[in-house]
């Protein structure tokens, strides 16, 4: 979709729903992660689009895909969460090789974030703990506090050592990597599903939850909401903010077969989109402005 007036651009038909989708910050690709959700073990697929868009290549995985994210500065690898518990981290140039599994988790891994300067990767699992994983080293910190599953997890890249978890525990928690106790906690009335960092913003956050309530809130003064309303009918399932601006837009994915977007620009402004199945994931193109792409379970993007 663009902004000014949001015609859908095209629709790419993907072998399995896509769960997760993220753009390179250093070309025109796009990957996707999907799980076929057939059967007790899903089996997943990394596929690589480029911006025509054409199917690149199609990387079978042995685990349903949770999250993707880019490594490293030249589009050499990506990193995916699976559904087993695993982190993947998959070389896509010449020939596609799964060169490190990082396994610590005992559960489903669901949320994974990369931090570009620190080379590290944090994770969020339905076992309630938060990992961030240096792989060059080796090294895991396990991160506790969260009293129900973890949903999602977002690196502050404007900061070396903030993120933010999102959990079923009605909790949006503040994290500096360096403590083992949350700086700050958000509460939620319901469900936190999702929860992502403004890219140019180190107190601006926004977080959607289990009946469709995006919030956002600067992290000067909590209790001064900035946005927050019901703006879905079902759960929000990820959120992303406009790169290109230093205003508060962003998109939004959610069960309710919609994706919406959401401008304080000038006013509060909505816009709605429909799709055929859930909206499972968001994200905006990191090299062309007013360009986002959403990822629905029924095999598109």
């Amino acid at each position: 979709y663009t902004y000014d007036k949001m015609p859908m651009i095209t629709s790419v038909k993907i072998p399995a729903a896509s769960e997760a989708i993220a753009y390179s910050a250093h070309s025109d690709k796009l990957v996707v992660g999907t799980s076929d959700l057939i059967g007790p073990i899903w089996e997943g697929s990394l596929v690589i689009l480029d911006s025509t868009p054409q199917k690149v290549k199609n990387i079978p995985i042995g685990e349903g895909v949770t999250s993707v994210v880019w490594i490293g500065s030249e589009d050499e690898k990506v990193a995916c969460a699976c559904d087993d518990g695993s982190i993947q981290i998959w070389n896509i140039t010449g020939v596609n090789e799964c060169v490190q599994s990082l396994s610590d988790h005992d559960d489903a891994t669901v949320s994974i974030s990369y931090h570009p300067v620190d080379r590290e990767i944090l994770s969020g699992s339905w076992d309630r703990t938060i990992k961030i994983w240096q792989p060059e080293k080796r090294t895991t910190t396990t991160i506790k506090g969260h009293t129900a599953p973890i949903w999602d997890v977002d690196w502050n890249i404007k900061s070396g050592f903030l993120f933010a978890s999102a959990s079923q525990d009605k909790t949006v928690r503040l994290w500096d990597k360096r403590q083992q106790k949350p700086i700050n906690v958000v509460q939620s009335t319901y469900g936190s599903k999702c929860v992502t960092w403004h890219p140019s913003s180190e107190h601006i956050i926004s977080y959607g939850d289990d009946i469709g309530q995006i919030t956002v809130v600067d992290l000067r003064q909590i209790s001064n909401q900035l946005f927050s309303q019901r703006v879905h009918k079902a759960g929000v399932n990820d959120l992303a903010f406009d790169p290109h601006t230093s205003e508060i837009r962003l998109v939004s994915g959610s069960d309710d077969t919609t994706s919406s977007l959401v401008s304080l620009q000038r006013g509060v402004h909505l816009q709605h989109f429909k799709h055929n199945d859930f909206v499972r994931t968001v994200a905006w193109d990191l090299k062309k402005e007013n360009k986002f792409s959403a990822g629905t379970r029924d095999c598109s993007v």
